[in-house]
């Protein structure tokens, strides 16, 4: 099992709200955690998320829009803490001790050696994000991070469909979270045969969330369903998670060989929930017990 990275876990600064609900108000009297007690023990970075209110979905003129994302008003009002960047196949071994080679987009690794380098993992791309797992996997992974001694007072979980959005958007209301050059921010829009890349090196959101656009598709708790209406803030529907069941999961943010389109803070994706994906993995929520 290789050695956890060292790292902080980062509060989020006072930020300005563009015109998209209410100044988020925390709740908690101390949100920051432990100095570095999660990324001493697991390597893992978590930024705060002041409960809020926000326009979820897209407006009508967005350009590559779907029908699914109607726009209404959603208020989290609970904080909670949003893992920086993806889940990676360094952060599967460390809690799982095993490497994902189920599918065969990922048969090149076997035992901890990538079969055409010859490459250790831990030295190759041990630090892109998790994929060709499934869902019950991804619950065995949580099951087994929840039952950690040292991290008792706190448990985590999959974000919500409106966490991830809230979060991923940090208080903007554009297609894309993140200014600048396309590239800076994006993994996207690439070749089918492109690789996805090492999770934190894209430029963070205003919250310092990593890589919402594109490189992978991100999981979420929700059933896939129609959003409710509530076109004013007065009425804005409180920490929705969803249908209780259904056919088909929901992912987020878009993937590597995804159109730019397809990689913005509104898109939806209802995918079943049983087979393996290359091209879809996860981020956690960290919530105070």
């Amino acid at each position: 099992m290789y050695r956890a990275q060292k790292g902080l876990i980062g509060l989020a600064s006072a930020l300005v709200m563009y015109g998209c609900g209410e100044v988020p108000k925390s709740s908690l009297k101390d949100p920051m955690p432990d100095s570095g007690f999660i990324s001493k023990y697991l390597g893992m970075q978590f930024a705060f998320i002041p409960a809020g209110t926000f326009r979820m979905g897209s407006p009508k003129d967005e350009i590559g829009r779907n029908e699914e994302e109607t726009r209404h008003w959603v208020k989290l009002t609970r904080d909670y803490w949003m893992q920086t960047r993806e889940v990676t196949y360094f952060d599967w071994e460390e809690i799982m001790e095993e490497i994902p080679d189920k599918n065969p987009a990922c048969a090149n690794w076997r035992h901890g050696v990538h079969e055409i380098s010859g490459l250790p993992f831990s030295t190759f791309d041990a630090h892109r994000p998790v994929s060709c797992i499934t869902l019950d996997d991804i619950n065995r992974f949580i099951e087994r991070l929840n039952q950690r001694p040292e991290i008792q007072q706190y448990t985590f979980r999959l974000p919500t469909e409106a966490e991830w959005e809230y979060a991923a958007r940090a208080y903007t209301e554009a297609p894309y979270s993140v200014k600048g050059g396309f590239e800076e921010f994006a993994w996207c829009g690439k070749d089918e045969k492109e690789k996805t890349i090492g999770v934190g090196k894209l430029k963070s959101n205003k919250f310092g969330l990593h890589g919402v656009h594109g490189n992978v598709w991100e999981w979420v708790s929700d059933w896939y369903g129609e959003y409710p209406e509530a076109e004013h803030p007065w009425d804005a529907v409180k920490d929705p998670e969803g249908p209780h069941t259904g056919d088909k999961k929901i992912a987020r943010g878009g993937a590597t060989s995804e159109a730019k389109k397809n990689c913005r803070s509104a898109t939806r994706y209802a995918l079943d929930p049983q087979p393996i994906y290359s091209n879809v993995g996860f981020r956690l929520v960290m919530e105070k017990k």
